[in-house]
This record gives structure tokens, sequence and C-alpha cells, in this order.
């Protein structure tokens, strides 16, 4: 009998993207766990008109953001003229148009919604529980970014002033160097809110977030954002969490190591001397550490100085150090003070405890290819931002408040939670099927 070994179940978003509008959908209505707020809506409703059920209602916001309608208005007029669309949705066929609700409708349940904004909440506890027996390492590897949310009102010099008066006025600025060497810069401002996303970086999937007006700093949600995760998720440990400049603190990287075993992988913002200088180990050695978090060793042939940077040996966690060698032992570059330093085929070590600058010398080097790896992980949570803002059209929300807006967000993760579970238990029951067969 020829067995197949299992493979392990992998999301591929590609392949989900490509789907078909109504099959994403009936994906969707089917593996999102709902049933528990769906009945305590109706239960609000009993004994009264029920023209439009909030099964239909809920199915119908969740549809538009698969679709990706910028407007309920426009998730009204598919259905209108859609058949195929409203029977998914779950309208009878024999009230053809008119089963579809009216804008009023939609409107009176948004603000049901939002009322019950602890259980949708659960809801997304419940679904990643569902994705964590599908994918075992879910939350191992993670990143933290921001993206900017604007409010459907006019911002205004003052804030307190506008329609939304909890919004606040944001500006990112992304600076890159051109092919002819230049310096560029681009400056996006925005009137609104920042959604702070906690992704896992392997499965491309939303873990947690925060929302807070735009002009409040990245780095203050970083702890918040974790320990929020933690509280509803104790079961699931992160390892490693990657972030860009706007996160850089070393109490931060200290924080979330010593209270939660996380080892931070944060890009250091740049120095006036870009790592070309940095103080001595200790008084009169010849150990120096760089701003950029690299550790050399120099000496002097004639009136130069010669520096070479020293080899991580990794973190040491018992003494919360990490360990340098000496490059020549290494890797057998000639070095006239090799036995000056040490006579040793081992060569000189040195330790620099992370207490040092935990920007700089935290549990995982700079320069190594461990750090690189995790830190190229931290795109993950752009196209995450990218697939929630550009796919279901966070980027044109026509609502206003910090409620709503957090309300918009965490339906967006609904959605995708349940096409990823949609699509992994696709998977699962093919190979299923196919080990049958092999059988």
């Amino acid at each position: 009998m020829a067995r197949i070994a299992q493979k392990e179940l992998a999301l591929e978003w590609d392949v989900i993207d490509e789907e078909p509008d109504l099959v994403r959908i009936h994906m969707l209505l089917e593996n999102a766990n709902d049933e528990e707020l769906m009945r305590k809506l109706e239960s609000d409703r009993k004994g009264r008109r029920d023209d439009y059920p909030v099964r239909v209602c809920w199915n119908t916001t969740l549809a538009g953001m698969v679709i990706g309608h910028r407007s309920t208005a426009e998730t009204l007029r598919e259905l209108r003229r859609n058949p195929a669309l409203r029977k998914v949705v779950g309208i009878a066929v024999a009230a053809g148009a008119d089963g579809v609700p009216t804008k009023d409708a939609m409107s009176r349940f948004s603000k049901k919604l939002l009322r019950h904004q602890r259980e949708v909440e659960e809801i997304k506890r419940r679904m990643l529980v569902e994705l964590r027996v599908l994918l075992p390492d879910l939350g191992k590897d993670t990143a933290v970014d921001s993206t900017a949310i604007r409010t459907w009102a006019r911002g205004r010099r003052d804030p307190s002033k506008s329609t939304d008066p909890e919004a606040g006025w944001g500006m990112k600025v992304r600076r890159w160097k051109g092919k002819d060497g230049v310096m560029h810069e681009d400056v996006t401002k925005w009137f609104g809110y920042k959604g702070h996303l906690l992704v896992d970086t392997k499965h491309e999937l939303p873990l947690d977030r925060t929302v807070t007006a735009a002009n409040e700093a990245d780095v203050k949600e970083l702890s918040p954002l974790v320990e929020q995760f933690h509280e509803k998720h104790p079961e699931i440990k992160i390892k490693t969490l990657s972030a860009d400049k706007a996160y850089d603190d070393g109490e931060e990287v200290r924080k979330l190591y010593e209270e939660h075993g996380i080892k931070a992988v944060i890009a250091i913002r740049d120095s006036a001397q870009d790592g070309e200088d940095g103080e001595r180990l200790s008084p009169g050695s010849n150990v120096l550490l760089g701003d950029d978090g690299t550790v050399y060793c120099y000496h002097k042939e004639g009136a130069a100085i010669v520096r070479q940077a020293m080899v991580c040996w990794g973190w040491e966690k018992s003494r919360g150090t990490l360990k340098w060698r000496c490059p020549a032992a290494v890797s057998g570059l000639a070095c006239p003070e090799r036995e000056t330093c040490s006579p040793t085929p081992y060569g000189r070590t040195v330790r620099v405890h992370a207490e040092q600058d935990w920007r700089r010398f935290g549990p995982v080097a700079h320069g190594t290819k461990k750090r690189k790896r995790l830190y190229n992980g931290r795109t993950a949570a752009e196209r995450v931002n990218s697939r929630i803002k550009g796919g279901l059209r966070l980027d044109e929300l026509t609502v206003r408040g910090k409620k709503k807006i957090t309300l918009k967000l965490d339906l967006a993760i609904i959605v995708l939670y349940s096409l990823a579970l949609g699509h992994l238990r696709r998977k699962a029951k093919h190979w299923r099927s196919y080990t049958r067969v092999a059988d």
C-alpha cells in the first residue's frame, strides 16, 4: 500500500485573490464563525418587523467588502441587478430585487453592529483559534506596521473643530536613493486614523489591531498591541517581531524580550555617523561598538587604523549578552595583533551586554543573516495592509469616528480569516481524498 506523506498546509493568497467574486463570497459566508452574533441580533429584533433579515444585512455587508465596493449603496445596486449574488447572500429567489435591503435598513443595521463590538471581537478570536488548528506555527514570527486610514470628514487645522474630532493629521515620509545616486523624498499627509496591525509573517494573516488618531506615534502602540494580543490568545507564543524605524526604541526592545520572551528586530534610525564611529567597549579597549550595532576590533599599521568587523557568535540567554569572536580566528584573516589579543586557536571573544544599548545589542545581532531574514519578513505586514486597504477598500471609507473605523477594520480581518479558512479546508479535504485514492 503506497502512503503519501501529508504536506504542511499553507495559505496561497494569489490563488485566493484569483477566485471569482461569487466563489470568494460563498467561501467567506460558509466559514465566518458568526452564528452567535446572528442569534443575538435576531433576539434583539424578535417581535418587530423583519422585512430584511439580519443575516441578509450581515452577508451583504461582508460581500460588499469582498467585491471591493466603496460604499453600501454600490453593493445594493449590484444586488438589485445580480440574481446570483442575491442568492449567495441569502435573499429568497421569490423576493427578487425587492428582497434587497434599503439603504436606510443597512444604516440601521450598521448602528446595531456598533453596539455589538464585543461579539464581533469574539468572532475574530474564535476564528483565529480555528486557523491555528490548521496552521500550528501561526503567530511564531510576527511584524508590526501602521497604515493610514482616512476619515470621511474634511480636515481642519484644529481637528477638534472637524466633523470627526477624534481624528488627527498624520504624515509619513519615505526616503530612497535613486539610480542616479540622488536621495528622493515622498511625503504623504492625511486626516484620520492609523490602523496598527500585528501580522503573522509566514501566513500573512493579521493577528490583532489597534486604532489611534493619525498624529499618534507608532512606537506608543507596540507594547499595548502585543499585550492585548496575549490577553486574547495566551496559547500563542510569539518568538520574533520585526518593525521599521518608526518603532525604534530600546525600552520597547527590552520590554518585549524580558516581559514576553519576544526577540525584536527593529530597524535603527540613521545616526549622524552612519555607523562609521562609536564608543569603545571600555576605556583603552581596541573594540569599538558601532552606531549601527556592529562590533569592530582595530589595530594600527603605521599611522593608519585598520578596522575589522567581529563575527557574531550568537545570543547568550543566561548572560543577556551577544558573543563576538575574532575575525582572524574565524575566517583566517591576516592580523599582526592576532597573538597579542589571544594566543588560543579560538581567538579573542567579546561579550556585549544588551543593557549597553538594547536598540543595537538586543537578542538578534545586527548584520547577521538571521536578522536580515526576519526583517525581510516585515514586508508581509505591508502586503496585509495592501490587501485590506486596496482589495477590501479600507482606503476609501465613507464613515467617520474611531468606533466606526475600528468596526470596519475588524470586519476586514473577519473577511481575511474566512477566506483563509475556506482555502485551507478545501486543500485539506483535497489531500484527504487524494490519500484515500492512493490507499
